[in-house]
């Protein structure tokens, strides 16, 4: 599913794709990474999903909670670059996994994964250690057979 981003994201993205074709002859990409995608993508998730962010950094592999009566742990991924998520071994994973992908060009954030956070669906056993990437692609076919009942409802309209 595709939202439009916050008009406060969207300034940023804007920003970014004036400098884009303002040297478009450089070749630059102007391409945000690193924190501030993982920032956006805790942003966009809390406000799409009704999350409690968990508030502190270091907190490995939670990055929010549900507001249920009984709240459950929420890891966010989100990549600028649409190619594939980053993981880092974690000896507690989050109890749900959102995987979101900025789609700058046209200032909309894809949610690719929303649904259970499994390990062996994801091609990870519990020996990996370090960091690995899984491919966006996957994250839509896994997405596309989590139940209903199994996912995050989001709080906004989603884009036709």
């Amino acid at each position: 599913m595709r939202y439009k981003l916050p008009a406060e994201v969207q300034h940023l993205v804007h920003a970014r794709n004036e400098l884009r074709r303002r040297y478009t002859a450089f070749g630059l990409k102007f391409t945000p990474d690193g924190n501030l995608v993982g920032d956006l993508g805790e942003a966009i998730a809390a406000e799409l999903f009704d999350l409690k962010l968990a508030g502190r950094r270091g907190l490995k592999g939670v990055d929010a909670y549900t507001k249920e009566p009984t709240p459950r742990s929420v890891q966010i991924k989100a990549s600028g670059r649409g190619e594939s998520l980053i993981f880092t071994h974690t000896d507690a994973p989050a109890d749900l996994l959102i995987g979101l992908v900025l789609r700058y060009d046209d200032e909309e954030v894809e949610v690719v994964y929303n649904g259970p956070y499994d390990l062996r669906l994801f091609g990870f056993d519990a020996l990996w250690q370090g960091q690995r990437a899984q491919r966006i692609n996957r994250f839509r076919k896994w997405n596309a057979n989590v139940p209903p009942e199994h996912r995050l409802t989001s709080t906004f309209q989603p884009l036709p």
